[in-house]
């Protein structure tokens, strides 16, 4: 079946540091990204820059807006942290259902998205259904994918993506 590339439009990261909570900040990439129907996105990887952060991330968000696809089994979605660690977002969900302007928050704790499906706007785990993804070879390098969001660095997070 054809793969297609998409890459991550927004970020937000919560931080603690050593008083108090420190309040949420939002990272993004405000470019369109273009899915074709077969090969990487446009651009891939789509890098967001987060800097100017210390303190220890306690959470981390997520969001894809307006996602719009034929085919949403065929996306892989990765994020790829600066010291290479991964988690990927979404794979083989959703089935043969259309995406039209589907908005996506991905964080720990939520219900998974639909393996056959319709997905719909909302808050899900990062989903794998199945295993063996390939990445395009522009994929920053890292370690295996981990199923969730939190790890044990909690360090902030660029991304790059890709779908097949």
């Amino acid at each position: 079946m054809p793969r297609i590339s998409l890459a991550l439009t927004a970020l937000a990261l919560a931080l603690i540091g050593p008083a108090a909570l420190a309040p949420a900040q939002t990272f993004s990439n405000p470019e369109p990204i273009v899915v074709p129907g077969f090969g990487p996105a446009s651009p891939y990887p789509s890098t967001i820059l987060v800097s100017g952060l210390s303190g220890r991330i306690v959470s981390v968000t997520v969001a894809l807006y307006g996602l719009e696809h034929g085919f949403p089994d065929d996306m892989d979605v990765l994020l790829v942290g600066p010291q290479g660690q991964t988690v990927v977002l979404m794979s083989d969900c959703g089935g043969a259902a259309n995406l039209m302007g589907v908005d996506l928050v991905f964080a720990d704790g939520a219900p998974p998205l639909p393996d056959s499906g319709l997905i719909t706007s909302g808050t899900y785990s990062p989903t794998n259904i199945g295993a063996g993804d390939a990445f395009p070879p522009r994929r920053p390098p890292g370690r295996t994918a981990t199923p969730s969001l939190s790890s044990s660095e909690r360090t902030p997070t660029v991304c790059g993506a890709s779908t097949r």
